[in-house]
């Protein structure tokens, strides 16, 4: 891909809100690369643009909202664990989603990925006081633009030196990341190598869209790490 100025691609990825969807079937949502480079709103997933949700399920958001709830109150990790188990989850796992997202590519050409980009995920600890606690990683990706393929994707426990976004995810969101990887993965991504993979289906989007809805949010703005990957889900 070519690259532009670092200065000029740098910006943050604000979330907003992964939202309950009012209508199906799971669709790919797309954004334009001219939004992705020239507008002010930021871009999406890192190997996709989201998902667009067609029918609404009450109850999965509901069961979404409480499980993440649960979940969180009973999880004491330091920010050091939570990132470490995230991108372990990831780094085991890596070729499984390249082949995914390049699986996505072929069969969704109005998919418009980040491309060959060098992401920094920060892993925070909000504090109403100062920025608070913060743990730095960097996402590094290849791609390759003549075949329209990812070539290799790498996450470090590092700080980039020129990172072209910086993604902020809190330690209540990071607390659910290492599970959401390992479910997403399971369900939806054909680890066999037959390529017989799927879009996630309503149910689950719905019931992730209550995972991560904060309702009235204080403090910084913060991504899910299924959204850094493959995108919100958009309404």
């Amino acid at each position: 891909m070519t690259q532009s100025d670092p200065q000029t691609r740098r910006r943050f990825l604000r979330t907003s809100g992964a939202a309950l969807a009012v209508g199906g079937s799971t669709t790919l949502a797309s954004t334009t690369a001219s939004a992705q480079t020239d507008s002010d709103d930021p871009p999406s997933g890192l190997f996709a643009d989201g998902f667009e949700v067609s029918s609404n399920n009450l109850l999965a958001f509901i069961y979404g909202f409480q499980d993440a709830r649960q979940y969180t109150l009973s999880s004491a990790s330091t920010l050091e664990n939570l990132a470490n188990a995230m991108r372990n989850e990831f780094t085991a796992n890596e070729g499984h989603w390249i082949n995914y997202s390049n699986w996505l590519l072929e069969n969704h050409t109005d998919i418009d990925p980040l491309g060959t980009t060098t992401l920094q995920i920060d892993v925070i600890d909000p504090s109403l006081i100062g920025e608070g606690e913060r743990v730095e990683t960097t996402l590094e990706a290849d791609y390759d633009d003549t075949t329209r393929t990812f070539t290799s994707v790498d996450w470090r426990r590092e700080t980039p030196e020129n990172p072209d976004y910086i993604v902020g995810i809190t330690k209540r969101h990071a607390r659910l990341a290492t599970d959401d990887l390992m479910e997403f993965r399971r369900e939806y991504i054909d680890e066999s190598g037959d390529g017989n993979h799927e879009l996630p289906d309503d149910e689950y989007l719905n019931e992730l869209a209550g995972r991560y809805w904060d309702g009235l949010r204080l403090g910084p703005d913060s991504k899910g790490v299924l959204e850094v990957l493959v995108g919100e889900v958009n309404t």
